[in-house]
């Protein structure tokens, strides 16, 4: 079981924008730059030998440690405890003084990073905005408010912060008992899985089922209480007994700029849908799991957001 808190940031914009058609790239490097710009105390020493860098906003949302799997695991790093969710594709208004809206889920101690995060983007929307030719000037925003459920926490005139009393809960235990034979998935964000060293762009359900069971072991081990004892062998092998029904898949580039790595590079996955048939109740609560904090890589950027549609009186 994790602890996570959806928070949503309604913003209008100072500046006409040009936004590209996903711009979680854009707004994850602004939101780096300026977390780090803030809450950096050792500016001279690299992120990775900092000895405060898990009490850091910045070390901790965005330095996340490679470790050494064992023969029980896998995983060979502690996953981003963040998730950016956006309008795909962008298709808002962006002239000076329309409104827009993006989502941000911080899982675990991430939460306590908040009013950091809050600070790094009023900085970010001011004086870098997003977008192609922010330099000029375009692109500049400002956040009016933020909620999170139906409870506004921050309105702009009002510097207070009102945080939530508790954050939610995912687990993986099965309160519907009740026989599901079909289930329709949509891609709403390119997904991006790799099988055997290639990335698909067929994804059938025991691929799926992979993919989100990697995806609950890697939060559970780092942020939950610890990887959940399941017969991964079992529940994939049931998966290929359920068929794909339909689907309607395409794929989908995502042009992103690497600060690190000095150059574009693409991060495309597939959108669309697929209808899946067969004994599906067991793997609800994985793929539910997934739907609320995403699955696949590039989870940070907001790619691999899912949503699941009950097919079984239509």
């Amino acid at each position: 079981m994790i602890h996570f808190q959806k928070y949503e940031f309604s913003c209008s914009w100072i500046t006409q924008a040009l936004m590209p058609n996903y711009w979680g790239s854009a707004l994850r490097g602004g939101l780096g730059k300026w977390l780090k710009k803030v809450t950096c105390v050792l500016r001279h020493t690299k992120c990775r030998d900092c000895p405060i860098r898990n009490s850091c906003a910045h070390g901790y949302i965005f330095e996340t440690e490679s470790i050494k799997p064992s023969s029980k695991q896998t995983i060979n790093a502690r996953p981003h405890p963040i998730v950016l969710q956006l309008p795909y594709p962008t298709t808002f208004s962006t002239n000076e003084g329309d409104s827009f809206s993006f989502s941000i889920i911080l899982i675990d101690m991430a939460q306590n990073f908040l009013p950091h995060i809050i600070y790094s983007l009023t900085k970010l929307g001011k004086e870098d905005g997003i977008g192609a030719k922010a330099k000029q000037g375009f692109g500049r925003f400002e956040i009016t408010s933020i909620k999170t459920d139906e409870l506004i926490i921050y309105e702009k005139g009002n510097g207070d912060l009102t945080l939530p009393e508790s954050s939610k809960t995912l687990d993986i235990s099965n309160s519907n008992k009740a026989p599901v034979s079909n289930i329709e998935v949509h891609f709403l964000t390119p997904l991006r899985v790799k099988y055997k060293g290639k990335f698909q762009n067929r994804i059938s359900f025991q691929l799926l089922l992979r993919t989100a069971l990697r995806r609950i072991s890697s939060l559970e081990t780092f942020y939950g209480n610890g990887e959940p004892e399941l017969d991964h062998s079992n529940l994939i092998y049931k998966a290929y007994e359920v068929d794909i029904q339909s689907e309607e898949l395409k794929w989908q580039e995502v042009p992103r700029y690497s600060s690190r790595q000095k150059q574009k590079m693409m991060i495309g996955g597939v959108v669309g849908k697929v209808q899946y048939h067969g004994e599906l109740e067991q793997f609800l609560p994985f793929l539910k799991y997934c739907e609320a904090v995403h699955l696949g890589k590039q989870t940070f950027f907001g790619l691999g957001k899912i949503q699941l549609e009950n097919k079984e009186n239509h």
